[in-house]
């Protein structure tokens, strides 16, 4: 494992390894913190991915770092569910085309999305695999 640098928001739920771009955004301090991409610490922890059907993020703009750390456990989900930003909050944050490539790419559509609210360019989008995982049953 590696450390990254946590940004503290002064309301936790904004806090982020991505430097805020939003001046709204105040970070009150760092801390440092182990980090490891979402395969190595399902791996670690013995957690088969294969047991997983769904995963759920809210990640302050690296929503997309972690699909990309995390391509063996996609091979086994069947919903993803992730909050997408519209208007860039934090440095180097995920872009909603980035996100749709990656989930595309692992063989997810979109099927819900949420509205924004006004004034707040967020919303929660639903993705369900093309072709159901072996594993489950979803669809049958």
């Amino acid at each position: 494992m590696r450390t990254c640098r946590v940004l503290r928001h002064r309301a936790r739920p904004q806090s982020s390894i991505l430097p805020p771009d939003d001046p709204a955004i105040r970070m009150r301090g760092t801390i440092e913190v182990e980090s490891a991409t979402l395969d190595q610490i399902l791996a670690d922890q013995d957690i088969p991915v294969a047991s997983m059907g769904m995963l759920t993020m809210d990640a302050q703009g690296a929503e997309a770092m972690i699909l990309r750390g995390g391509q063996e456990l996609l091979k086994h989900l069947d919903i993803i569910l992730t909050e997408v930003n519209y208007v860039s909050r934090y440095r180097r944050d995920a872009k909603p085309e980035e996100i749709e490539d990656i989930v595309a790419n692992a063989g997810f559509e979109e099927v819900f999305r949420t509205e924004p609210l006004p004034g707040y360019e967020v919303v929660d989008v639903l993705y369900k695999r093309r072709e159901p995982a072996s594993h489950t049953s979803i669809n049958r």
